[in-house]
Formats: C-alpha cells, structure tokens, sequence
C-alpha cells in the first residue's frame, strides 16, 4: 500500500533533497553541482514550497517525490519565471523536482504517480489556483501531456546544460480524475 503526504520532518526533507541530488546533478547531470556542493539539492524556493512524497506503508520506502512552489502574492517569483522570462500571474503554481524512484514495476510507477497527483489536487483546491506550470526535458515531454499540460516556449538550456521547455495546465480544463 502506499501513502502519499505533505512533507514538512527536516530529516525527511533532507531525504528528498538528497535524492534529488541523486538523480539530478550525478545521474542524469541535469543540474551543475556546483550549485550543491553539499550533496543536497536544495533551492532558495524550497524553504516556501509545498514538498510532497510518496512512501511505501510496509518498509516507508521513499518512492516518489515532487515540490509545488506557489505564487499568491507580486512579490514571488517562480523559477520558471527566470529561466524562460516569463511573467505568470498570482493564484498559480509551478510543479518542480518530479521523480519517481527507479523501480521495474510500470503499474507501481503508475499508482506513485496518481498519488503525487492526487496530493496536487488537494493544493489546487486549498489555494484555489488557476494554473500550474513546470518546465521538463523533452525525456519527459510526453508524459506531462497525457496528464493535459501544454508547451507554452521554446526548449532553453537551465544553467547551460539541461534543455528544458516551459508547460502550462489551466485547472478549469482537467479532467477531475486527474487533479
């Protein structure tokens, strides 16, 4: 069984950074390490964002992972905002750091990430927001528009390594399974 749920533990939170690190800056070199000389990949964002997990309820195996950074106010900018120059408007949000933890089994990568989504939603209602944004490789392009999401620019290098382009999802148009 699994259970998916805010994180706010410091240990666990250092956990998810971790990992990120992980996956991030040593396996896929999507990010300079530079940046995290520590080994844990955390952004000046994270301290105000929403961290969510998913675990597994047997061993509480980390298993998936994913931040919801939210812009309510002016004053807050997103990442996506300086990396593509784009102006987003208040009572959205951007979606940052998905990953699913390697594991063979497709149908559990499914059910991880129907959790994540499902905790998404729950901020959505929460914060009555409009529209979600990430920005995502082209490895990952298609599976951000099954779930709805759009391109909304062209593919820009993050820190002169990571080809990324920024997606857009309006709430009034998903599909209430979904979110």
């Amino acid at each position: 069984m699994l259970i998916t749920r805010r994180v706010t533990n410091e240990k666990e939170l250092e956990k998810i950074f971790r990992e990120r690190y992980r996956i991030f800056v040593e396996r896929d070199k999507d990010a300079p390490i530079e940046l995290y000389p520590n080994g844990i990949m955390k952004d000046k964002c994270d301290d105000d964002a929403i961290h969510i997990a998913c675990y597994d309820s047997l061993n509480a195996s980390l298993l998936g992972f994913l931040s919801v950074v939210l812009k309510l106010e002016d004053k807050i900018k997103l990442p996506i905002e300086e990396q593509h120059d784009l102006f987003i408007e208040i009572g959205t949000a951007e979606i940052m750091r998905l990953i699913i933890i390697e594991n063979k089994n497709i149908k559990l990568k499914g059910h991880i990430l129907n959790g994540l989504l499902k905790e998404i939603g729950n901020v959505v209602r929460e914060y009555n927001l409009k529209r979600l944004f990430l920005v995502t490789t082209k490895e990952a392009y298609n599976i951000y528009v099954k779930i709805g999401f759009r391109q909304i620019g062209p593919y820009r290098l993050y820190k002169n390594i990571s080809n990324e382009c920024p997606m857009s999802l309006e709430i009034s148009e998903v599909n209430n399974k979904i979110i």
